[in-house]
């Protein structure tokens, strides 16, 4: 990690009925990304798919000279794991979804949802979602379509899913907190997860301090009271797009989150609850399965 992205090549599936519109909107989201990222679309290609839609995405970037880019090894017992970033919003966002689509439940975030009668305004509410949509954005479309008040919260949650960069602004690291960072990773497949990996890579252990885990409010105020349902949430979170960073003991930068310290491999992966108790951390969090057919 730490490379400077340059631009993308994007290839498009496209079904036969792919209407002008739904091109256009397409187009119309590959340039507010890569607006909000600042890169360029150097080139693709556009194919016919016999089903559905597919796109293929390749990013080319490069490393600046001279600098050391961020690897999984490096992170050292007695380092700081810093969370850049809250975890929960994006699988609330997938099962908020799940809730209004009607075939599915929306889990213990059921009661973030607004009656019935308004699921359907609130599913096309979502279309106006992008990487560039800002809370205000948000609120003045609940507004707009009279949608009652808690909508705003679901539709921040689903774009979190849907549209990682929104709502999250980048978090200004200077280049001596950079210097500090020993190793890092993405959340992409959960904390726990990742968690998981960035120290298998290290030869390292972990604790983690349960009540520093940062997640959003309206999933911690649908959950209150349920502490253990909480946290198995956010460590199972994934497609995130936040940084987990192990770095020298210091001051973090603002918006950046300490969860908790670097252990000796020996120690394993432990997660610390209230009174100081730890217990083990529990696997979780996406699994890759490659099949040979």
């Amino acid at each position: 990690m730490g490379g400077e992205p340059a631009g993308i090549v994007f290839t498009a599936g496209l079904p036969g009925r792919c209407t002008e519109e739904d091109l256009v909107s397409i187009i119309d989201g590959l340039e507010k990304t890569s607006e909000a990222y600042g890169i360029k679309l150097f080139g693709g290609d556009t194919v016919l798919s016999p089903s559905g839609y597919f796109f293929d995405v390749a990013i080319i970037g490069s490393v600046p000279e001279g600098f050391d880019p961020f690897r999984r090894s490096g992170a050292r017992p007695g380092d700081l794991l810093v969370l850049i970033g809250e975890v929960g919003g994006s699988l609330a966002g997938l099962r908020l979804l799940e809730g209004l689509s009607g075939d599915g439940s929306a889990g213990p975030l059921e009661s973030l949802l607004p009656p019935p009668d308004d699921w359907m305004t609130l599913r096309e509410a979502t279309r106006a979602l992008s990487v560039d949509t800002t809370r205000a954005d948000i609120e003045a479309e609940c507004a707009a379509r009279k949608l009652p008040e808690g909508a705003a919260d679901v539709l921040t949650l689903i774009g979190r899913h849907i549209a990682p960069l929104t709502l999250k602004p980048p978090v200004n690291c200077s280049p001596e907190w950079a210097a500090a960072v020993t190793a890092m990773i993405d959340i992409s497949d959960g904390l726990g997860k990742d968690l998981g990996s960035l120290c298998a890579e290290s030869g390292v252990g972990a604790v983690i301090t349960e009540d520093a885990i940062p997640v959003p409010a309206a999933v911690a105020g649908a959950m209150r009271g349920e502490r253990e349902k909480l946290t198995r949430f956010a460590l199972s979170s994934g497609e995130e797009y936040i940084a987990l960073a192990a770095v020298d003991p210091g001051p973090v930068p603002p918006g950046a989150v300490v969860i908790g310290m670097v252990t000796g491999e020996e120690d394993g992966l432990l997660i610390e609850g209230a009174g100081g108790m730890t217990r083990p951390l529990p696997p979780m969090g996406y699994e890759h399965e490659f099949r040979s057919e």
